[in-house]
């Protein structure tokens, strides 16, 4: 019996959304599935969790090169060679400028100490021998920028077949696949944080990520932060965006614009467009004015 379903819950410290139409699977058995990809995501990739291989390789310990490891490695440098070092770094360490706990457990004024040291260029802080990972002195590791985006596309194709059309949304990070209920592209509002309107956009078979410096913010020395940095300058990205939304076929890489593009001029985005000819974009400034590759 085919069916509608959508169920939310929380993972990595965000929603998950999942939303299918007219779909052949079992809903209880999608959900088990889900709930179980992301703990393995989790357990390989979080930043906050003490027991994750990413913890510890962040700790300087080396770490087993797992196949899940590999992909998500050569989707990260993917990224890097089509934005550049200078707007795109998994090397950069958000728990030197207080971003060092999930947003929730996050206190009221983080008393870190920021790290000063120059950032090497994704990949050189890595150090690869046989089946192992580890990194060089005074590396990290972060695939905060890109991941959601990642592993929404992953679970939106696993379920693609077997339903009419789905949506996958990971944090903002989302993805459709498929058709609506009325067997049309999906409309996607994209909220506006200043004048709190939606501006919509349709999207077709595609990926839609947005990154915001409204959402997540701290104090840190008394200073308020958000979570997203410049990794050439090493610090706090400042931009007259509140918000920027980059939507195309690859998930990981429009997650990785939306959060590269604060510390890019719009020429560069345009840049970034003329290689991927899929991709546009909307971006939000501090007075709620809108522009846009695509938004009429």
């Amino acid at each position: 019996m085919r069916q509608n379903f959508q169920t939310e819950f929380k993972a990595w410290s965000s929603d998950f959304i999942i939303e299918i139409i007219n779909g052949s699977e079992n809903p209880d058995k999608i959900v088990r599935e889900i709930k179980t990809l992301l703990s393995e995501y989790e357990q390989s990739f979080s930043r906050f969790l003490q027991g994750s291989q990413l913890t510890a390789l962040n700790n300087q310990d080396a770490i087993t090169l797992t196949p899940l490891w590999e992909t998500v490695l050569k989707e990260a440098e993917a990224i890097s060679q089509t934005l550049s070092p200078a707007y795109f770094n998994p090397h950069v360490n958000l728990a030197a400028h207080g971003y060092n706990r999930s947003i929730e457990k996050l206190g009221k004024n983080a008393a870190i100490q920021t790290d000063k040291n120059a950032l090497l260029p994704y990949p050189k802080g890595l150090i690869k021998k046989q089946n192992k990972l580890q990194l060089k002195s005074h590396s990290t590791l972060d695939f905060g920028s890109f991941l959601k985006g990642y592993v929404s596309q992953q679970i939106a194709d696993q379920y693609a077949d077997a339903c009419q059309g789905l949506i996958v949304n990971f944090g903002g990070d989302l993805t459709v696949r498929g058709q609506d209920e009325e067997k049309s592209e999906f409309e996607i509002g994209i909220f506006n944080p200043v004048t709190k309107e939606d501006h919509w956009v349709k999207l077709n078979q595609a990926s839609l990520c947005t990154s915001g410096i409204y959402k997540r913010r701290w104090l840190q020395d008394n200073q308020e932060k958000h979570h997203i940095l410049n990794p050439h300058l090493n610090n706090q990205s400042d931009s007259d965006y509140v918000s920027i939304s980059f939507w195309g076929q690859n998930g990981a890489l429009c997650d990785a614009m939306a959060t590269a593009a604060f510390n890019a001029p719009v020429s560069e985005w345009n840049k970034w467009r003329s290689k991927q000819a899929d991709i546009n974009y909307l971006a939000i400034d501090k007075q709620g004015h809108v522009i846009s590759s695509d938004f009429k």
